[in-house]
This record gives C-alpha cells, structure tokens and sequence, in this order.
C-alpha cells in the first residue's frame, strides 16, 4: 500500500466517523427516522469495503459487525433505544482506536475489543424476533427457497444473476456431453469437454465467492457461552470442529442465531453445576461441541453437550400441565417421541423454574422455525439422562453440485443423493414375495444373507395409481440406502442413471414437509423434489427392536 492511499484512507475514516457520531445524535433525537438509518448503513457499508480493499482484517470485522446491527435494525420493529444507540456509538470508538492505531504504526493493533462485539450481537439477536416476512412472489414455487440477508447491494445482485447464468451453462453442458453419444465425433468431444471444464472452473469461482467458513460465524459463541455459564453459576468448555467448512453466506446469520440457542440451552438446561458434576463422577467444567460436516446435499451441524440430558418424564408433565395432550394420550408415547415435542409450537422449552431457556420467549421451536425457512431440518438425535444431550441441523449445500439418482414412484420422480447409495437391485415380484418376512411389524428382506427393512414409498407418498396396468410377474426396484449406521430398502417402479445435479433449496413453505431436502432439476430440464434420506430413516425407521434384531442376525450369519 502507498502512503499516499493510506492517508487518503485515514483523513476519510475519521470525517466518516465524526459523520457517523453526528447523525447517531440525531437518531437519538428521531428514532423514528429511517433516512438517518439508512445514512448510517450506508457508511459502514463503505467503511466495511474500504477495510476489504486495503485488507484491513481487524477492522473489517468490526465494520462488518456494524453494518450487519445497522442492517438488521433497518429490517426488524425494534425500537431505537439509547442503549442501542450508545452501543453503536461504543463500536464506532474501537474502530477510531484501530484508524489511529493505523496512523501511528502503519498496522492494525494486535487484539480489538471483544466486548463491544459481544454487546453488538446481543442486540442482533434480540432484533432477529422482530424481523419483518418478505413474501415471496417467484414463479417456479419448487425453486424460491433461498432466503436473502438483508439488503442486497448492486454487487450481490450482479453476482446472484451470474451465478444463475453459470448454473443454466451447466446444464447445457450436462445436455452437450450426452449428445457424443449421439455424434461420436472426437473434435466435438474435445470442444465441449474444454467448454466443460471453463464452465466448473467459473462455477467453483462464483460460488466460493457466495460463501465463508463456518470460523467467522461462531468467533465470538465461546464468549457468549462463557457469559452465560457464569451468570448460572456453571462451568462449560465449547469445541467447535469443522471451522474450516464453507456456507452460502445468505444462511449464515440464521444459523448463527440458532447455534446461540442451542449452546444457551445446553448452558440452562444441559450442563450441571460444578459440585453436581463431581458428585456423578464428571469433571466440573462441562463439554459443548459444535461438529459441522457435509454430508451429500446437506451441510450438516451437531450440538452436543454432556449435561443431565432431558427428562421424558418432565416433558409428559409439562405437556399436560399447559393442556398440550391428554394425560393418557402422553403415557402411551414413546420416550424418543415424547422428546420430540420440545420442537413443538407451544411448548416454549421451559426450564423447571417456570423461566425460558436462553433467557427469551421461546426454546427449541424457535430454532425449528428459523432453520425451516432456510430450507432446513432439526432434530434431537439422543438424549440420554445423565450422560448428555446431541442436537443435529441441515442445511441445503445451496448450489453445490452432486451426483443424485432418480427413481420414480408410479409418474412422481424424485432425487437421491449418492452418498446415501449403498446397492440398486432388480427382482422380479414373485422372488422378492419368497425372501420377505414379517419382523417387529416391518417387513424385511433377505439378499445375500443379510437382511433389510423395506419401506412402501408409494404408501409414505400416499400416492394412488389406480390406471396403472397390471403386469404379470413385474420387475421390481430396491434401492438399498444407508444413513445413519441403518441400512434400508426403498422400494421403486423405476431407478435412472447416476447425473450430476445442482441442489436449490426448498421453498419455505415446503419446509414443513419432513421428506425433502432440497430441489434440482433433471437432465430432462424439470425439477425433481431430493429425497431427505435421514429424516424418512429417523421417521420410518425407529423402531429400536427391529434395528437390533437385524443387527443380530446379521452378526450372526
């Protein structure tokens, strides 16, 4: 950087800041003002690329915090009060701190305020309830699943259009690599071939573009959670594995406010007090892990403590108690159901104390609501008293290109993802009928000596084929799936060739439908739903004494 462009940058940050002081004193006078807000977004929305631009980390990071406040009080009903402006005018003096720090040495300080960043996001939290719906009008009702954050500048627009424009290329290329069948010409084969590979390359730019690694979204959780297990008198460590995995940085702030949930929750209601834990033969500082991985077409996320775990019991009573359910109606429930339900409308997860866990109006629906409008699921995977409580998130890997399966369902298709593939087998019905068996109410199917729980998709779907001809002795279809250590069958009318699909996600209002995961459209040009292969396990395939019992005799044969 030459001298001259840093000076530049200096004399321009502190008339911005003394800009910024200014019109947060007017604000403080007409909180009701939103031309003075949308003045203020726009200066640190400058502030923020000039830091980009010069590299300026540290004070990116402070200036991005600020323009993301600014943002969200922009879009929520939340009222200006003086602490919020105070707050602000706080984050404008460590950036001051940081340009003089500059001035001084040429280089940014070796630490920043922690705190201030900590108050910032508290106020983003609060803000997050009272965020305004924005409807959405698009046309392809399949294909209007990506939530925006916040408001899109002329950039992000321009990069939102290219990135459909390279999506659309990708799927002539996709149609010109089946035409060689067709030609067998070398010199065509080596033309589109080249066009191809230009074509991934502008792809796999544009869309690392879209993202971050999960790193900066919980770089301030630890702080968060330390606060909270101090104000209760509690002890916890957080480890956070997988900082290094990338997310479309449009479900980023979402999944921030869920994470900031989940570890509060795991601080009120998982994580014991020291003296507790020592008298259960634990250490006095508890554990909260944070693992993120992908999974095929989903981006995948665990919260897991080891805490006290949630007791069924207390659930039943509390379902009853707020009129939920009937009493007999919560005895004949399952312990893994009766869990369920702390992700129900209603149930608000109170803690024993009549207080709401994490300190607000509402626990883990809250969370179900937020990550469902990004396209996503949630589900308590275990929990087990007195050993701990896991947590698991999925998000759509919104754009990322995996290779899926089709398999239709009478005239429905629909996608599979690969990674969920363990066998495809054809069998004519007559020998399939010899090698199934009824065990634990499911039936079960043999192939080479092992044994694998069918499901009906057709009857999940409730789909009716009434017109479809009666063949003598037809061909079956069994894709054989695995998800989560379970291997299961699914049975199908007809199952295509392996492609390589761009996933989209889920229109919100699909999102309450537990058999999806996302869209993609075909090689034949039209959407296809993709198959949320570990919620139709979690769903269909619960049953703890049919999975142990073929577990057995597989070990056994």
């Amino acid at each position: 950087m030459q001298e001259e462009e840093l000076k530049i940058f200096i004399n321009e940050s502190y008339e911005t800041l003394n800009s910024l002081d200014k019109e947060l004193v007017l604000l403080g006078k007409n909180p009701e003002n939103s031309e003075i807000l949308n003045t203020v977004h726009a200066n640190y929305q400058t502030f923020l690329e000039s830091s980009k631009f010069l590299r300026f980390t540290k004070l990116e990071s402070l200036t991005h915090i600020g323009e993301r406040l600014i943002n969200q009080l922009i879009r929520s009903d939340i009222d200006l009060s003086n602490e919020i402006i105070t707050t602000i005018m706080k984050l404008n003096s460590a950036i001051r701190e940081i340009i003089f720090t500059i001035e001084e040495t040429g280089k940014e300080p070796s630490h920043i305020n922690a705190s201030i960043i900590s108050d910032v996001e508290e106020i983003i939290i609060k803000s997050e309830d009272d965020i305004k719906e924005v409807s959405n009008d698009s046309a392809d009702f399949l294909l209007a699943g990506m939530p925006t954050s916040g408001i899109l500048g002329s950039e992000g627009d321009m990069m939102e259009r290219l990135l459909g424009v390279v999506v659309e290329m990708f799927h002539v290329k996709e149609t010109l690599i089946r035409f060689h069948q067709k030609f067998q010409d070398l010199q065509y084969y080596q033309t589109v071939s080249r066009f191809g590979r230009l074509i991934d390359d502008a792809y796999e730019q544009i869309r690392y573009s879209r993202t971050q690694p999960i790193g900066t979204l919980v770089m301030n959780l630890d702080k968060i959670m330390k606060d909270e297990a101090r104000a209760k008198s509690r002890s916890a460590n957080l480890r956070i594995i997988g900082k290094d995995k990338l997310l479309d940085s449009r479900l980023l702030e979402g999944l921030r406010v869920c994470l900031i949930q989940l570890v509060k929750n795991s601080v009120e209601h998982g994580i014991e007090t020291a003296e507790d834990r020592i008298a259960n033969d634990k250490g006095p500082d508890g554990a909260i892990t944070i693992e993120c991985s992908y999974r095929g077409e989903l981006f995948h996320i665990v919260v897991a403590d080891d805490g006290q775990g949630i007791n069924p019991s207390s659930i039943r009573k509390r379902l009853v108690e707020k009129g939920l359910i009937f009493t007999e109606e919560a005895e004949s429930i399952s312990d893994q159901d009766i869990l369920d339900y702390v992700f129900k409308d209603g149930y608000f997860g109170l803690n024993e104390s009549g207080h709401f866990l994490g300190g607000r109006p509402s626990g883990f629906d809250v969370v179900k609501a937020k990550i469902e409008t990004m396209g996503g699921g949630v589900y308590l995977e275990s929990s087990k008293q007195g050993v701990g409580t896991e947590i698991h998130m999925t998000l759509p890997m919104v754009n990322a290109i995996v290779p899926v399966i089709s398999v239709a369902f009478g005239t429905e298709r629909y996608a599979i993802a690969k990674n969920h593939l363990f066998e495809v087998l054809q069998i004519d019905s007559e020998t399939l009928l010899t090698r199934i068996e009824t065990l634990h109410g499911f039936s079960v199917f043999t192939h080479r000596k092992k044994k694998y729980p069918l499901l009906y998709m057709k009857q999940i779907l409730k789909y009716e084929d009434d017109e479809a001809p009666e063949e003598e002795n037809p061909i079956v279809n069994i894709v054989i799936l695995e998800n989560g250590g379970v291997k299961f069958g699914l049975v199908a009318d007809k199952v295509q060739d392996m492609e390589q699909a761009v996933i989209r996600p889920l229109n919100p209002q699909l999102s309450g439908i537990y058999l999806f995961s996302g869209v993609t459209v075909l090689q034949d040009e039209k959407p296809a739903l993709i198959l949320d292969v570990g919620e139709i396990r979690r769903r269909h395939m619960n049953n703890r004494d049919l999975i142990m019992a073929i577990a057995e005799e597989n070990e056994g044969l």
